[in-house]
């Protein structure tokens, strides 16, 4: 069996499409647990009457506690022996968890990761995944490259593997603070077919800019800094890639922290240490301007550092819609 842990908040626009495409797998042995994380508008229902038509869907509905907690109350309640997530507002292919399922039984493989389409109002972007197969040293390597997303949703992945490891309560970019463990303990496969589709929403946590958010962002990339500089053997390219995932974090602070000016300041003063140790004044050469110029100012812990930032990246975001940050 595989289970499906979709937390639900806010969604009632998205829902029914969203339930609808996991149902319609080719697949059919499965459990689909809808978390209702107190949900104040009709989603909870929704959930329900979907767990009337069909004796597959479980409904919790829970206090609200993030989708980390969300995703927690799921593991702690799946049966399967793969697990799936899928977020609210996205869909799914037919044909996608039994393609999955197939390499993951050829291959061996913990993880099976799929291609996948950012969906924006006026475009689609193509995510492709990794095609061979990696494990250990070599997976964390592939991850901090970029050959494997450090998001949970686009992959099937073995029961196992998630056997000593919960999200992080309370934690914005909890994919970004647990993938990385996850992978180091597995073997990791991919298919390189376009299956799951992620809506890109103005009010998604990844476009959101808050004191919080801008924070767990930082400590999500700098914990898995730590943890791999400490415990891995990785080579000098590996770690300066493992550099620029902190310096956006970092650099995305400075260019929107001056709405919430006064607030995280342990954080920021813990950038702004990072960056002096860890850069050159003006970073690397063969890194976008935009990010060294971000990452120049963010060795200043004042005021006009972030007036200064905010700005520029207000001007680059008009000039360039689609901006990193």
């Amino acid at each position: 069996m595989i289970s499906i842990i979709v937390p639900v908040y806010k969604a009632e626009k998205y829902l029914a499409k969203c339930i609808e495409s996991i149902l319609a797998q080719s697949y059919t042995d499965l459990e689909v647990l809808l978390i209702d994380d107190g949900s104040p508008d009709s989603s909870g229902a929704i959930c329900d009457e979907f767990a009337q038509k069909d004796q597959r869907v479980k409904v919790f509905h829970v206090k609200n506690g993030g989708a980390a907690s969300a995703r927690n109350h799921g593991l702690d309640n799946m049966t399967g022996d793969y697990i799936g997530f899928v977020d609210n507002d996205d869909w799914i292919e037919p044909d996608m968890y039994e393609v999955m399922l197939k390499k993951a039984q050829e291959t061996g493989a913990d993880v099976v990761e799929c291609g996948r389409l950012d969906e924006f109002p006026e475009k689609q972007v193509e995510r492709h995944p990794i095609t061979r197969t990696v494990s250990g040293g070599e997976a964390i390597k592939a991850l901090i490259m970029g050959e494997i997303e450090d998001i949970i949703y686009n992959k099937l992945w073995k029961k196992e593997v998630f056997a000593t490891e919960r999200f992080m309560k309370g934690r914005q970019y909890e994919d970004v603070a647990i993938v990385y463990k996850l992978i180091n303990r597995s073997t990791v496969t991919g298919v390189d077919k376009l299956f799951y589709h992620a809506a890109q929403r103005s009010q998604s946590v990844s476009h959101s800019h808050n004191a919080t958010n801008l924070r767990d962002c930082w400590l999500s990339h700098k914990e898995w800094y730590d943890a791999v500089t400490e415990h891995e053997k990785i080579d000098a390219e590996t770690e300066r890639q493992m550099l620029r995932l902190c310096a956006v974090a970092i650099a995305r602070t400075w260019a929107w922290y001056l709405p919430c000016y006064g607030q995280e300041r342990e954080y920021i003063r813990q950038m702004r240490d990072f960056t002096r140790e860890k850069y050159p004044v003006f970073c690397f050469s063969g890194w976008p301007m935009f990010l060294r110029v971000g990452m120049f100012f963010a060795r200043f812990d004042n005021k006009l550092s972030f007036i200064i930032s905010y700005a520029i990246n207000k001007i680059n975001r008009w000039l360039r819609p689609r901006n990193l940050y």
